[in-house]
């Protein structure tokens, strides 16, 4: 398999967890602003929570684009260097695992496990 192939499926699995995240940053932001600056504790329109919705889905596939792209060119300019590295390899499985990991560590700090 062509290495511009291998990197967007290597890093698939830690690109949609860095676009998930991204969503929640997004979401958390707008109705930040909105209930700082525009609502505040009023009865909220529906619209406003629709367009946080979909400003979360929209920040979560454009993370996720651009994170594929990425690993896309990496991957083409990797070819003429000999392809897939072991190493990234080994990297994109850390991230796969250490991200789940660090959001069980600190549910479990905050008390919602155990």
């Amino acid at each position: 398999m062509k290495a511009r192939f291998a990197y967007p499926l290597l890093f698939l699995l830690p690109s949609a967890m860095a676009a998930f995240l991204s969503a929640f940053v997004a979401a958390g932001t707008g109705a930040g602003i909105l209930w700082l600056f525009v609502y505040g504790d009023r009865t909220w329109p529906q619209t406003a929570s629709t367009v946080v919705m979909a400003v979360a889905v929209l920040a979560s596939l454009s993370t996720l684009a651009v994170l594929l792209f990425v690993s896309y060119s990496f991957g083409k300019s990797r070819e003429a260097s000999g392809g897939l590295a072991k190493r990234h390899i080994a990297f994109a499985t850390a991230i796969s695992v250490l991200l789940p990991a660090l959001a069980l560590l600190h549910q479990w700090q905050v008390g919602n496990l155990g």
